[in-house]
């Protein structure tokens, strides 16, 4: 049987709409400690995604010399359809650990967003990988218990 994404893919999804600010993005991923922040339409149809990185480097600098009302306000200003990465790598649910693993690995990308017709139902990223290594080794180096009999 192969393992697949779609039993470890992340569902309960944190997403923004393009028209939403730099500030709201950077709020929302501070917010939920997430990294990645996928773009939808009011139909979750994937428009893009916002890794953490292109938030920082969009974002006025903490080391500017000014105060953070106006800084937040910048960042208030620029629409997150201006800075979301347009070229994303999309996968299905029933796309095999070993194919997503892959992915990441030669694409060099942090994540994968998981659609059905178009439409975004989960993502998978280097830390659930990580977090299924986790598991499957302490599943190995756990005891085996002797049966009662």
């Amino acid at each position: 049987m192969p393992y697949t994404v779609r039993n470890y893919m992340s569902t309960g999804l944190i997403t923004v709409l393009p028209g939403n600010s730099l500030k709201t993005a950077n709020d929302l991923m501070q917010d939920h400690w997430i990294h990645h922040l996928p773009v939808v339409s009011e139909h979750m149809e994937v428009l893009g995604i916002l890794s953490q990185r292109d938030v920082l480097r969009s974002s006025v600098s903490t080391f500017a010399d000014i105060d953070i009302e106006t800084k937040n306000q910048i960042d208030s200003g620029i629409p997150v359809s201006e800075i979301m990465v347009r070229d994303l790598v999309t996968i299905s649910p029933e796309t095999s650990l070993q194919e997503a693993g892959a992915m990441l690995m030669e694409k060099r990308i942090g994540c994968l967003l998981v659609t059905e017709h178009s439409r975004l139902v989960g993502i998978i990223t280097k830390s659930d990988f990580l977090k299924m290594v986790m598991d499957f080794l302490a599943k190995l180096e756990s005891p085996v218990r002797p049966i009662d009999i």
